[in-house]
């Protein structure tokens, strides 16, 4: 039997594509004081162990002012960090390889020279000189192991941001995943819900409308004390359709003492034409299964089996039990000459509710042979689904 998946459609993936090309949360200011703060922390950390290499060298170095010389240059890598992040972030695609080689291009292009003037005019404050030229600076660059230094902190930092924001991207794709298959799943189940709902609100007037029509039967006979006896079947059966219709299960013996006051109304309208034989052991009167499950399988086979035909019918209802799932059989008189039963209002409303339940479990599958006409159902235990 064919079944249909439950699990949310591409929206899902859509959605999360969206929702992990926003950035984090916080203004812009906010994540440049972040940097500033982590490469602060870096320059504190630099400072103490230049003073305490100077200070195993012999030479005596003071940590403020190696501190204070050493802040603009890690601020400049701050703002370096920050940009690069900003840049990162502002992509609605997803960062790649070739991104981060773009951004380390452009970095060594723009950014690298700017540090290396601002080193300069910071050594030559220090050190009370002259502010250099941008020509002295280009002639008398720093030396290589500075550059070389420069350029692995750059690395490095390009490095970091870019692997947090890759982290921080995935994250957020799949917690909007998760939360939009789970929005989906939720939409489903409550459309779900309501087809459900519908189609036992289908099923009362359907029902109804039968019975009134058995009824109408008698009055058109004159059968006055047949109708009255039917009426009254007919209040007690509309007591349990409503009752049962605010219930999502009922026992299997519900079922069938609502079933043998339906067939008790069919009786006063069929007579002597109507057999029934039902054969349901005791050991299943307990099993759970939807409410207003048997009546339609009965309906079906008196309206196709039993109605056109002139000579008396039996209808047939059969159930066992067979590797923890139940079938039940609802057989009825069947010639070639007859219109083909088909799956009318009731049994068309029933597949439908009990593939909403059972989310393909349950299967209603139809025998047509020489001289009978039956409708095969299995159900499986609710504390098996």
């Amino acid at each position: 039997m064919a079944t249909t998946s439950l699990t949310p459609n591409d929206d899902a993936a859509r959605l999360a594509l969206q929702a992990g090309g926003q950035a984090p949360a916080g203004r812009w200011w906010q994540r440049a004081l972040v940097h500033h703060a982590a490469w602060a922390v870096m320059a504190l950390v630099f400072s103490l162990a230049q003073v305490e290499s100077a200070s195993r060298a012999g030479v005596a170095v003071e940590f403020w002012p190696t501190l204070v010389q050493m802040l603009p240059t890690l601020w400049l890598w701050a703002l370096f960090s920050w940009t690069a992040h900003e840049w990162l972030l502002s992509r609605r695609s997803a960062v790649g390889p070739r991104h981060v080689l773009a951004l380390a291009l452009l970095s060594t292009l723009t950014f690298f020279p700017f540090q290396v003037v601002v080193y300069a005019m910071v050594s030559a404050w220090f050190a009370e000189r002259p502010l250099p030229s941008l020509a002295a600076v280009i002639e008398r660059p720093p030396p290589l192991i500075y550059l070389l230094y420069d350029l692995i902190m750059m690395a490095g930092a390009l490095a970091f941001v870019s692997a947090w924001v890759i982290f921080w991207r995935d994250t957020q794709n799949a917690r909007a995943r998760q939360q939009a298959e789970s929005e989906l799943l939720t939409a489903k189940l409550q459309l779900e819900q309501q087809r459900l709902e519908r189609l036992r609100a289908q099923l009362e007037p359907h029902f109804m409308f039968n019975a009134l029509n058995a009824i109408a039967g008698l009055v058109r006979r004159a059968d006055q004390p047949a109708a009255l006896s039917a009426i009254s079947e007919l209040s007690d059966l509309l007591r349990y359709a409503l009752r049962a219709s605010s219930r999502e299960w009922v026992t299997l013996s519900d079922e069938l003492d609502f079933l043998h006051g339906y067939l008790a109304l069919q009786r006063l309208r069929f007579g002597e034409r109507l057999g029934v034989r039902i054969a349901v052991s005791d050991s299943l009167l307990n099993f759970p299964c939807p409410p207003l499950l048997l009546q339609p399988l009965v309906e079906n086979a008196i309206r196709h089996g039993i109605e056109p035909m002139r000579e008396p019918g039996v209808v047939e209802l059969l159930a066992e039990m067979r590797d923890q799932e139940l079938f039940i059989t609802v057989r009825n008189p069947y010639l070639s000459g007859m219109t083909q039963p088909g799956f009318g209002i009731g049994l068309t409303g029933l597949r439908e509710r009990l593939w909403l339940i059972y989310k393909g479990r349950a299967e209603i599958t139809t025998v047509i042979e020489e001289r009978t006409f039956e409708v095969n159902l299995k159900l499986v235990d609710r504390d098996d689904d």
